[in-house]
């Protein structure tokens, strides 16, 4: 704290308090405005799931596509021709 300076805020906060006791409107006005910050908060929050929900469709979607690729080359390397294998070795 600077030297030579009081407890400024905390004066500050009891004459806010008090003030806010003494006067409804301001009151309301304060509950007003947080609804409205909680009412943004809340749009924010669903916007927010929409996306997440987008991207976690499109990871199965990949996941999906690689595992299918994955399926598909251990078919074709299992079922491919054991001719194929034998022209690919050199004869002795």
């Amino acid at each position: 704290m600077a030297p030579g300076k009081s407890v400024p805020d905390q004066d500050n906060v009891a004459r806010e308090q008090n003030s806010g006791e003494q006067n409804p409107q301001r009151i309301n006005s304060e509950l007003a405005q947080a609804f409205q910050e909680l009412a943004r908060g809340e749009q924010q929050a669903t916007a927010l799931e929409g996306r997440l929900t987008e991207i976690e469709g499109r990871i199965e979607q990949l996941l999906a596509s690689v595992e299918q690729n994955a399926r598909e080359n251990t078919a074709t390397v299992s079922g491919s021709d054991p001719s194929a294998k034998a022209e690919s070795k050199p004869m002795q």
